[in-house]
């Protein structure tokens, strides 16, 4: 089913969208699709992945990051109703609630701007904080994309996500391995015995 509006914006939820909705039928609920031009959704993207306060090279860069992981996904053979989800498992959108001067004019002045290699989209994976070196594409999923390498960073410590600590008591790691098949008893110390190229803990 299609919901078309005579207004500019469609509500749902509480929040505002432009373009049309698609209602599709799935088995427990509903699947709603916002169908819209790309630079019109980049447009309302911007400030759920950035912030228009930001610099205006960065929200440009931005823009054409995610522009071409849209298309990527858009080209991915997989039959489905939608090309991106609106969640961090794609690319963030909230509808046009966060458009502003800044997000307009970033998108429109990349307009057509994307990454490519060999002719084609590349998936631009993108995050708010690498921990001070990025992983590689072999590293995270064990297959190599030549223009995902490891890099180091010295601008993400500066995020307030640079250093981060989870808090769980030994009682609650000993009985996540025992449903697992690893039953150690009592979990008195962790020890960390090796990293990742990247420096991660493995």
């Amino acid at each position: 089913m299609k919901i078309t509006s005579d207004d500019e914006f469609i509500s749902l939820d509480g929040s505002r969208y432009r373009g049309e909705m698609m209602i599709h039928s799935r088995p427990g609920g509903l699947l709603v699709v916002n169908e819209l031009p790309m630079e019109v959704y980049l447009v309302g993207l911007i400030n759920a992945e950035a912030h228009s306060t930001w610099p205006v090279e960065s929200l440009r860069a931005q823009a054409a990051a995610a522009r071409s992981y849209a298309l990527y996904r858009a080209s991915e053979s997989e039959p489905r109703a939608f090309d991106v989800r609106a969640t961090v498992a794609d690319q963030v959108y909230h509808g046009s609630s966060l458009e502003d001067r800044a997000s307009y004019e970033a998108v429109h002045s990349t307009r057509g701007e994307i990454l490519l290699y060999r002719g084609e989209p590349i998936k631009a994976f993108y995050h708010s904080t690498c921990g001070g070196m990025t992983a590689s594409a072999r590293e995270v999923w064990g297959a190599d994309l030549p223009y995902l390498k490891s890099l180091e960073c010295r601008w993400c410590v500066e995020s307030p996500r640079y250093f981060w600590k989870y808090a769980t008591s030994g009682k609650h790691i000993g009985e996540a391995l025992a449903r697992h098949g690893h039953d150690v008893g009592k979990v008195k110390s962790i020890k960390i015995l090796d990293k990742t190229p990247s420096r991660r803990n493995k």
